[in-house]
């Protein structure tokens, strides 16, 4: 069997027949829930870390499981600019739910290594993130890029193709550029409006006009140097946060989170002068209904130096060619713990997911906050969490998170209960419904040795398995007991 079941793979969710045959399968299936904890799974390794020096500027980048193609410790003539910059959330926004898009990751996995270009201009970094079943409905692609130009600007771009699925939808792209001129804890944030304003509190703040008399919106210094963001041209509902930097934010490989007002589940009203900064910028570009209409819309934000000349001039003006090519990056990263808490505990427990063998990459939620990534056996640890009531929550692509309190002993280590976690939410919306099962039937005989939203147990094939789990977890929702 090479396509869907019956033959059409544009699905329109409010066809009657549509609906009829779908519901016919979860009929179908329901006898089948002997077979659920078969299937293995795959970890998706990070790519080494490679250090560029050109045109001016030194730059390291990586290709990550979540947050695409991410750039870190770029400098430009002295001057420092990001200590990372990543896109850790794509949201695409149907009428009644939204797709999480993690590049890099097992569903939208990158095709090939990043490109390194070089011209008079400057240096480029690009890669493309697709899903294996690309140009058909029901798909995805994104071509990342990072643009390094000789006169000092830096230019983060996305290019959406689509063409996802039948009906009209937006993307929400959301870029983090953790922008830092000067030492740690020293940064200063300021926006425009008919004069440079500096809040005091972190929050999201206008991209729209007006601007500057150069175009500026936003810029963040380190007494008078620094760099100022232009906002993307040409798009609709674009939107920004300044954040104080803090630990589980995004600073490691952050999987999508899904949350209505993102990133503003983390705005607490913490200080952003004299801080170390974090820029969130939302790009949103609209698709008509049409999935057989091609689309492609590129569009980014644009970094330019402030007062270049008041920075540290590098050594030498004649930068050579050079590549460093350093260690890889653990495949599970854990955050930057924070000062211990006096009284603090150990935490540990084990996560379990229906149809894997492997449970990696179930990220560990502390009151809200990532924490922790289990390993493939579903192991985890908390270290020095505070005594009291916390809440924890488990989540991964594909399956509805488990969620649940525990009451934490002060000093020494605890155990908590373990977690199942049930598959079936291929379109991440918290419940297991009929749009799933539709994005399982879409593809269902399909390969998807490059990942697929719709092979929910990752053994490489769309087939019975991943059908069998979301009709037997059918009408459940999030969180289920931890």
């Amino acid at each position: 069997m090479t396509g869907a079941p019956w033959g059409w793979r544009c699905f329109n969710l409010r066809s009657p027949m549509g609906m009829r045959r779908s519901m016919a399968w979860v009929a179908t299936l329901a006898a089948a829930s002997g077979l659920l904890w078969l299937g293995s799974g795959t970890m998706v390794r990070a790519a080494p870390t490679v250090c560029l020096d050109e045109a001016g500027w030194h730059v390291c980048y990586e290709t990550t499981p979540t947050d695409g193609l991410r750039v870190s410790d770029v400098t430009y003539r002295g001057l420092a600019a990001l200590t990372s910059g990543s896109l850790p959330q794509i949201d695409v926004d149907y009428s009644g739910f939204t797709l999480l898009d993690e590049l890099g990751s097992q569903m939208i996995p990158a095709v090939g290594p990043v490109s390194v270009r070089r011209d008079a201009d400057g240096l480029e970094l690009a890669q493309t993130f697709q899903m294996s079943n690309w140009p058909q409905c029901s798909s995805y692609r994104y071509d990342m890029s990072w643009r390094f130009k000789a006169d000092g600007l830096l230019e983060p771009t996305m290019t959406v193709f689509g063409p996802g699925m039948e009906g009209p939808h937006t993307y929400h792209i959301y870029w983090r550029l953790e922008v830092a001129p000067g030492p740690a804890g020293g940064d200063r944030f300021e926006y425009w409006d008919g004069d440079w304003r500096r809040p005091i509190q972190e929050g999201q703040f206008s991209t729209e006009s007006p601007t500057s008399p150069d175009g500026d919106k936003w810029r963040v210094l380190d007494d008078d140097t620094g760099w100022a963001l232009r906002p993307a041209g040409g798009l609709q509902g674009a939107a920004g946060w300044a954040l104080r930097r803090v630990s589980g934010q995004g600073a490691i490989d952050l999987p999508a989170q899904r949350q209505v007002d993102f990133p503003g589940q983390w705005v607490n009203g913490e200080p952003i002068q004299d801080q170390s900064l974090v820029l969130w910028y939302r790009m949103s570009i609209h698709k008509p209904s049409n999935c057989n209409q091609a689309m492609r819309v590129t569009s980014g934000p644009v970094l330019v130096p402030v007062n270049l000349a008041a920075a540290t001039p590098p050594p030498s003006t004649s930068v050579p060619r050079t590549s460093t090519i350093m260690a890889p990056t653990p495949t599970v990263a854990l955050p930057t713990p924070e000062p211990t808490v006096p009284g603090a505990a150990m935490v540990r427990g084990r996560v379990y997911l229906q149809g894997r063998s492997n449970a990696a990459g179930v990220v560990i939620a502390v009151n809200g906050t990532p924490s922790a990534i289990s390993g493939a056996d579903g192991g985890f640890e908390l270290a020095g969490v505070p005594p009291g009531r916390m809440a924890l929550r488990a989540d991964i692509a594909g399956y509805l998170c488990a969620g649940g309190d525990l009451d934490v002993v002060g000093g020494g280590s605890q155990d908590v209960r373990s977690a199942s976690l049930r598959g079936g939410d291929v379109v991440r919306d918290d419940r297991v419904d009929l749009l799933d099962l539709v994005a399982v039937a879409a593809e269902y005989g399909n390969p998807a040795p490059g990942g697929s939203r719709a092979d929910i147990n990752l053994d490489g094939l769309v087939n019975l398995f991943d059908l069998v789990l979301v009709a037997s977890n059918y009408r459940i929702v999030c969180p289920t007991d931890w």
